[in-house]
């Protein structure tokens, strides 16, 4: 098992049991983190501020909110195949995984939801992957969501539907200018040839570089620390596309060994970090109401592109290098943001981070949630507001103590296949079934689903699977209305096929 960052249950996975999580984790107000160390092995530290750098820079730059448009559709649309199939809306018995393999293709085992899925699963890879061989048009093609809706729309799914149909119009307007010839994503010449530019290469060098500065030139070190695994890391090519792409920007001389080896100067790791977070910094906005606003202009919604282009500028000397004051003074990180976003003719998106502060400022119900009881949407939005707060810290150091208005992780799985949780114990259960319905309904709909989902759900064991997906099911139910629509509904029997 490996450090990661799961984007839907804003969790972490971290490589070590329980028991070692316990013992590095000091109990405060940042609730399951893990602090840096004078004494015992620091790499585990120096893998959770990777994976921490993730999850602030998710939350504080729009890609949650734009994620959010996916999480809420592929609820929608997988509960609305699982409903169809309950004979007498809900009362019949249900065998999972719906789907087996080599029935995808039949049209009576959801050939119109394999499309449809494949296409959401595309676009996600796209805007937050490695990225896709599909080409923006069939990308942005409404023709195989329109085909399931067909069979399966009901009034109590067109909020969502609308949205991530606005999110397709948004992404199709950018097609014939953003993507030349079709192609999702931008490639790249680095010395070891040509790469693609990805989503997740951009999310990668911002982490990379937050582990990176940790390492070599922040932290304690005394004669007690010790790293049970090697200092410099190599994360493969995938990983570093975008460190090179940025490397090769702007007149920069230093070599991928020499960054990942803390041996470059102190300003090219200040210029990954920053141009990699405006990158991430999208104009997404879901709004405490759930609405979600688009904006920009074509690719602006990739951070592959968007990065791809801020490279571009540098080499052009149309943007101009990263302040050298730039970790001491507010405005001058704020001046640079805002000059990259310019560039790519965002509105100025230290608006939004300004409004979030200002909302946090102005109003109790919001600033006073405690963090175990905040929605994904308050989540984000508290996020800005520490942002704007601090945004040194945020850019910089990914937010790691930046905790004005809290914002944390909601669970942390070990090695050892247990869960920590954020919050009392006693409230935890349907904060838990709410975060991971969606990923449970892939296990009950498609049998190709069902082993990643529950390696990524190590606390459930083999026997309460079954109990597990009926309790999905019944909250995507109530969610949706089911339940309170004088419908004679309830949870089906489940029986398992795997």
């Amino acid at each position: 098992m490996t450090t990661s960052f799961d984007f839907h249950t804003l969790s972490l996975t971290i490589d070590q049991t329980l028991a070692e999580y316990n013992r590095a984790r000091v109990p405060g107000p940042l609730g399951l983190h893990l602090y840096e160390v004078v004494q015992g092995d620091r790499s585990k530290i120096l893998r959770f501020r990777h994976e921490h750098a993730h999850f602030t820079s998710f939350l504080a730059t729009g890609l949650a909110d734009l994620y959010g448009v996916f999480s809420d559709y592929t609820l929608a649309l997988l509960y609305a195949y699982v409903h169809r199939q309950m004979t007498g809306d809900g009362a019949a018995a249900l065998t999972l995984p719906l789907i087996m393999p080599g029935e995808e293709g039949s049209p009576a085992h959801g050939s119109e939801l394999r499309r449809a899925w494949d296409q959401v699963n595309n676009l996600q890879a796209f805007l937050f992957g490695f990225g896709t061989s599909a080409t923006v048009p069939a990308l942005v093609d409404t023709g195989p969501q329109d085909d399931f809706w067909a069979a399966h729309f009901d009034l109590c799914f067109s909020r969502i539907v609308q949205r991530f149909y606005r999110l397709l119009e948004s992404l199709a307007t950018d097609a014939g200018t953003a993507y030349p010839g079709g192609r999702a994503l931008p490639l790249i010449t680095v010395p070891q040839g040509q790469r693609v530019l990805s989503a997740r290469a951009v999310m990668e060098a911002y982490a990379i570089t937050i582990e990176v500065l940790n390492t070599h030139f922040r932290g304690i070190r005394t004669e007690y620390t010790t790293y049970s695994e090697p200092v410099v890391r190599n994360p493969g090519p995938l990983y570093t596309a975008a460190v090179e792409c940025l490397l090769g920007a702007g007149g920069r001389n230093s070599s991928l060994d020499e960054f990942l080896a803390g041996r470059a100067p102190p300003d090219v790791y200040y210029l990954v970090v920053a141009a990699s977070f405006a990158a991430m910094q999208v104009p997404v906005v879901q709004q405490l109401d759930g609405e979600v606003e688009f904006g920009g202009r074509p690719g602006a919604l990739s951070p592959a592109h968007r990065l791809h282009r801020l490279a571009g500028r540098l080499s052009q000397g149309e943007l101009g290098p990263v302040p050298a004051k730039i970790r001491g003074d507010r405005e001058a990180l704020l001046t640079w943001l805002r000059s990259c976003h310019r560039a790519w003719g965002d509105e100025d998106p230290i608006v939004a981070l300004s409004a979030a502060h200002e909302r946090h400022q102005s109003d109790p119900a919001l600033r006073d949630v405690p963090a175990h009881e905040k929605s994904m949407i308050q989540m984000a939005w508290s996020t800005r507001a520490n942002f704007f707060g601090d945004p040194n810290d945020f850019v910089l150091d990914a937010g790691m103590f930046s905790e004005r208005y809290p914002c944390q992780v909601r669970y942390v799985r070990t090695r050892d296949g247990k869960l920590v949780a954020l919050g009392e114990a006693k409230n935890i259960q349907a904060r838990y079934l709410a975060d991971h319905t969606p990923v449970m309904l892939q296990a009950a709909v498609f049998a190709r689903h069902w082993s990643s989902t529950w390696e990524k759900l190590p606390e459930v064991p083999a026997a309460d699977r079954a109990d597990s997906l009926a309790g999905s099911i019944a909250w995507a139910g109530c969610l949706f209305g089911d339940a309170a629509r004088g419908r004679e509904w309830k949870v089906p029997a489940i029986t398992l096929r795997m």
